[in-house]
């Protein structure tokens, strides 16, 4: 049986929910609590979302245990054995030993939370070397610096800016790239743009296609994906340069059938619209929609109105980049299962456009309609 849903108290810390009239509201988001990261970095602590969680041993610090364990273990079979802690002290008195710390809240701005920063100095003394995902670039701060270094331990600024001389122009080599490249672009942030990407390649794997995917944010570099870069650390007049080679370099090396990119954000979502790049840049040759029908502002922008446009209006602004968006996907957050599936037949018969819900039911026929477009004449 899967969760349908949990009440919490309006303002419990790791939950938040917009401004409502006249009923109750619970809004989460799986795609943003995504916890595949990769195994090669050794024992691994990651706070994620109010999570601490240990990806060599199967360990967890939740402040929520028994909600978050029952949603763990919902939602994520593989990890149906995780031990709970009440806080980073009890883990530490633990026998358990790791290497690393991630650090993989997404947090307002990229701010290091301050509820946070002791468990970073503990992690530090306790040896435990952090792994940084945040704006916040914590080798500049003097105080987690001098524990470090008083430690013997690390601090990895995932998105800190590389220096010029290490970032590529755009050059044309994308034209030189002779697959098929597919983006998945979002209608807003925090939509599932990566895992529906993953998701996609994982379905051709299944069915013996070999492809692979560019990731554009730090959670993809975390997974351990071989191509990519992290599009929001990157000055921008690189950016399209950085993206020509992640996908040229993953053409030369795995030599795919499909390459799969991971979108950023939005067309028109205000605070930093997005996606030009992929379509131009990249010269994608189809494009992939993510969109949540129940979502009618852009996501944490409701105070000040900023409704989301319509999806056949985003398709038609794709189409005047000359690109066909080739399928649409929907984020199910929020729905029953009468309006997921009211919605995926509403919207493929309106717009005459295949609809998958990629977590719901997964991605069967996504190869059929990728093989039919790009290998079938």
């Amino acid at each position: 049986k899967r969760i349908k849903g949990v009440i919490v108290e309006r303002g419990m810390e790791g939950f938040s929910t917009p401004k409502t009239g006249g009923k109750w509201s619970l809004r989460s988001s799986l795609t943003r609590n995504n916890i595949t990261f990769s195994h090669s970095l050794g024992r691994v602590l990651i706070f994620y979302h109010g999570c601490l969680w240990n990806t060599a041993l199967q360990l967890a610090y939740l402040p929520l245990s028994c909600l978050i364990t029952m949603i763990l273990r919902t939602y994520y079979p593989s990890v149906h054995d995780i031990p709970i802690f009440n806080d980073m002290t009890s883990f530490l008195e633990s026998s358990v030993k790791v290497d690393f710390c991630i650090i993989g809240v997404a947090s307002a701005g990229g701010l290091l939370p301050d509820e946070m920063r002791e468990d970073v100095i503990l992690s530090l003394k306790s040896n435990i070397s952090i792994i940084n995902g945040l704006h916040s670039i914590l080798n500049e701060d003097e105080e987690l610096i001098k524990v470090s270094r008083q430690n013997n331990t690390k601090i990895y600024d995932i998105r800190a800016s590389r220096p010029r001389n290490e970032l590529s122009f755009w050059s044309g080599k994308i034209y030189e790239v002779n697959v098929p490249k597919i983006v998945v672009l979002g209608t807003d942030c925090g939509l599932g743009k990566r895992t529906t990407a993953k998701l996609i390649v994982e379905n051709l794997t299944k069915n013996n296609i070999k492809s692979d995917m560019v990731y554009t944010g730090q959670t993809g570099w975390m997974q351990g994906w071989d191509h990519g870069f992290i599009f929001d650390s990157t000055l921008n007049d690189f950016v399209s340069g950085e993206l020509e080679k992640a996908i040229y370099d993953c053409y030369i090396s795995k030599k795919p059938k499909y390459i799969l990119i991971e979108g950023q954000a939005a067309l028109r979502n205000p605070s930093g619209p997005c996606g030009s790049e992929f379509l131009i840049s990249a010269n994608v040759d189809g494009v992939i929609l993510q969109h949540s029908p129940k979502r009618k502002y852009f996501d944490g922008w409701e105070h000040v109105n900023a409704v989301m446009p319509s999806l056949d209006s985003e398709i038609e602004l794709i189409n005047s980049y000359g690109k066909e968006v080739i399928a649409v996907t929907l984020n199910t957050q929020g729905m029953t299962d009468q309006e997921k599936i009211f919605h995926k037949q509403l919207i493929s018969k309106d717009l005459d456009i295949p609809v998958f819900l990629p977590i719901d039911e997964g991605l069967d026929g996504i190869l059929e309609i990728l093989e039919s477009k790009f290998y079938e004449n």
